[in-house]
Formats: C-alpha cells, structure tokens, sequence
C-alpha cells in the first residue's frame, strides 16, 4: 500500500465555546525532529491548556513507530482520534499537532472528539501531501557525445541536482531520483544506447 508524507505544513483554527483550537499538521522524518516541533509549538502558545499529538514515522530499514497522548483531556477523545486519521490516510514522517486554550467552557466527551478531528483534518487539508517513495541514485559513465546529450536531458530537469567530473577520457555522472523518475532514464539511456550506467536504491 503507499504511503504519504507532508511536504508542507498545514495549519487550522477553530473556536467553540470560548475554547481556542490552534492545528498543525507537520512533516517529522524521526523523533528527535518531532520533538524539537512539538517545543517550537508549545513556545508560539504559552497560554495553551492542553497539547495533544499523534505522530507515525518510518525511518530506513525499520517498522513505522507511532505515539499519541491526550495531553491532560479525558481518555480517547483527543489522541487516539488523531493518530487514527494518519493512519486513515496512510500518512508516515508525519504528525498532527493540536494546541487548546481553554475558554471556561467545559464541552463533554463527544464534543471534544468532535472538536479535535475537525481541526485535524483541517490542519490535514491545509497541508501539501505527497507520495512517499523510494531514493534511488545513477551513475553514469560517458563520452564527449553522450555528455552533451545528457546536459540537454537535464535541461528539462531543472530542479534535479547531479555531480560530474571528468577523468579518464570519460564523464562520470551520478545524481539522485525518485522511483518514479527512475523509468524515464532508463528508456533515455535507451534510447540513446547508453548502457555504462547503473540504478541503485538508496538504503
């Protein structure tokens, strides 16, 4: 099944009974980067009365690790929820974060839950979601012609960083892709009978 991670924060707002919402939904590739977040947002909210969270993060090679807490409001209404919306969604290196100033008002279990999905799932809206895939890097080696078909190829990539040298008579490439950026160069080498090359997935 594919995976999904935020490329870019979103954030929510929501009032209700006097109480002030404040969501987050943010990118958090291991722990030690959600943590220092979660600082980061507690310092923009001094006054907040409850910060809630749920995270799922997946790093190389290991299972995805996943945590939430209600963060001092009854059990199940405010956690639990979240992290069940990352996990709707599919979402890894991920995290949702919602801060509350309480207003006086109590709201009562149901309208708590209520209250704290609507404002993940906005923070989850207003936030730029992309496919999670594999990195893979390609080394290439080329003549003087291949070179300069290559430079043109890149052309068309302008966002795609790469390394060369020359040495040896030859040019040595290597720069890195996303899977599914991995078919185009394969049918370019091709195309163009370049076959000094590899495709290798980064571990």
């Amino acid at each position: 099944m594919a995976e999904w991670m935020v490329q870019e924060t979103g954030k929510a707002f929501l009032e209700r009974n006097r109480s002030k919402f404040y969501g987050y939904c943010i990118t958090a590739q291991d722990v030690p980067t959600f943590q220092r977040a979660l600082t980061h947002t507690k310092q923009l909210h001094p006054d907040a009365s409850h910060t809630i969270f749920a995270y799922r993060i997946r790093e190389k090679g290991k299972a995805v690790t996943e945590k939430c807490t209600d963060g001092g409001e009854p059990s199940h209404t405010a956690g639990l929820p979240t992290l069940g919306l990352l996990r709707h969604h599919n979402l890894v290196n991920s995290a949702l974060i919602t801060i509350r100033i309480y207003g006086g008002v109590k709201l009562g279990k149901n309208n708590l839950l209520r209250t704290y999905l609507e404002i993940a799932q906005s923070a989850l809206k207003n936030a730029t979601v992309v496919l999670l895939e594999n990195s893979f890097i390609i080394q290439a080696s080329l003549n003087g012609h291949q070179y300069s078909l290559i430079m043109d190829q890149l052309k068309n990539h302008p966002l795609l960083k790469y390394q060369f040298e020359f040495r040896d008579n030859a040019y040595y490439f290597t720069f890195s892709l996303k899977e599914s950026e991995c078919q185009e160069w394969r049918l370019f080498f091709h195309q163009y009978q370049i076959y000094s090359y590899a495709i290798i997935e980064q571990k």
